[in-house]
């Protein structure tokens, strides 16, 4: 009797061990995001038979080659100090972008007051230094005025951007002038192919995909994109736990990428969801800040919320132009009460004349429409007041009772109008000798 007792209780304890064992993301049986960078497809899962709100197994996450090397800078700048009197003025003399991780070059550069009193000077203005930059680079910023004047102990950083549109590089020269004296700083911007740029994976993102009631969700899509959205990881499906990872480079190694600059650029991740139909029913997800360094594998638990309840729409008006452009913007008012619309394209520009409009947003019907020579990026509505600001060189303001209150010449392709909170002002550029104006919005001034 003893034997058959101790007989059952050892099959017991056995079955009870097995249904015990715990599976676990390998290499072999991972759901996809260990090819940085490619098209990813789901992985080979092993098939798991026990209930995944049960249990949740350990991750066994693959190792990271780490063998190579991270990049250098691909065009290596140094520190570099000038001085004019009292003035110090420090820089990098490499303002390299990567257009994976950063939308365009910074040069920065520090000016420091070192003397006992107000020291002032004045930089190369900024119509010279567009001139000698390569067409390929369509935009150069300034944000300081050409004279400035420093107070004993002040540092002031003096910022310029190239937007950097293609690879290549060129040299832009400052000059630092203080009566008879002057010195340059000699600054190359560099521009890389995203190619060049492309580093390998390096860092590990993980972690495990819930619902609000703390359930795994399975195979939801589910990217990780770097600051300027060039490049992507993608976890495309979790497996029944709703584990994830994805293999993406360290934020250190792309650090290391710019050398001694000094960035403005975020070089972190951010996550988003997709809108595949296994996430239907949950609300986007977004999280930023994350930031695995080179060799850190990084856990990162998601939770979905449910999305709110569908609602319908229903179209209420259209309305159609002959123009030669479609429509960029249609703002309403704070009221709803009229909507501005404006036309543009993105290059190759059309060059044509066109309108913007105004409609009554209830019922669609025009009020009126008024003529430009070109297309208009900038535009913008606020307490009774349409404003465009259009490639043909001039500002717009119309009043929303149809009459012109004022228009302005800028001399150059004009990009950008936007009103004051209070409608008061209104900001616009380029316009005239500099990147912006800051006009009165009633009379232009």
């Amino acid at each position: 009797m003893d034997s058959k007792i101790i007989l059952v209780l050892s099959v017991c304890l056995f079955l009870f061990l097995a249904g015990c064992v715990t599976q676990e993301i390998t290499s072999s049986a991972q759901p996809s995001g260990n090819q940085p960078g490619q098209p990813q497809t789901p992985g080979n899962m092993a098939p798991i038979n026990q209930s995944p709100q049960q249990h949740i197994p350990p991750f066994n996450l693959p190792s990271l080659d780490l063998s190579n090397p991270s990049k250098g800078p691909l065009l290596a700048g140094e520190n570099k100090t000038l001085r004019l009197g009292n003035l110090e003025f420090n820089y990098y003399s490499v303002a390299a972008t990567y257009p994976i991780y950063s939308l365009g070059a910074d040069i920065l550069i520090v000016a420091k007051n070192k003397g006992s009193g107000p020291e002032s000077f004045s930089l190369t203005p900024i119509s010279e230094l567009r001139a000698n930059v390569p067409n390929w680079n369509r935009h150069f910023f300034s944000f300081q005025p050409d004279n400035l004047t420093l107070e004993p102990g002040e540092e002031k950083t003096l910022h310029y951007f190239a937007s950097a549109d293609n690879q290549g590089q060129f040299d832009v020269m400052i000059d630092f002038m203080q009566g008879a004296n002057k010195e340059t700083a000699d600054i190359t911007v560099y521009s890389s192919s995203m190619d060049e740029a492309r580093l390998d994976g390096s860092a590990i993102i993980y972690g495990t995909v819930r619902n609000g009631e703390e359930n795994p969700v399975q195979y939801p899509g589910l990217t990780f994109f770097t600051f300027g959205g060039r490049e992507n990881y993608h976890a495309q499906g979790t497996d029944a736990y709703g584990r994830y990872f994805v293999i993406v480079p360290g934020v250190d190694d792309v650090q290391k990428l710019y050398g001694g600059q000094k960035i403005l650029s975020n070089i972190e991740y951010f996550a988003i969801t997709d809108n595949s139909p296994s996430h239907e029913g949950y609300a986007h997800y977004y999280k930023d800040g994350i930031a695995p360094k080179r060799g850190e594998k990084l856990e990162v638990n998601i939770t979905l919320q449910k999305a709110s309840l569908q609602k319908e729409y229903e179209m209420k008006w259209e309305s159609k132009v002959s123009d030669y452009y479609g429509f960029f913007y249609a703002f309403p008012d704070e009221n709803w009460s009229v909507v501005a619309a404006a036309q543009a394209k993105h290059d190759p520009q059309l060059g044509k004349p066109t309108n913007f409009y105004l409609f009554n947003a209830s019922t669609g019907g025009l009020l009126w429409k008024k003529a430009t020579g070109d297309e208009c990026w900038g535009f913008d509505i606020k307490n009774g007041l349409v404003a465009a600001g259009c490639s043909d060189a001039r500002v717009y303001v119309v009043g929303t009772d149809g009459e012109k209150r004022w228009e302005k010449d800028c001399g150059t392709m004009n990009r950008e109008v936007e009103f004051s909170p209070d409608g008061s002002l209104l900001l616009t550029g380029p316009c005239g000798d500099g990147d912006y104006e800051l006009l009165n919005a009633n009379t232009g001034n």
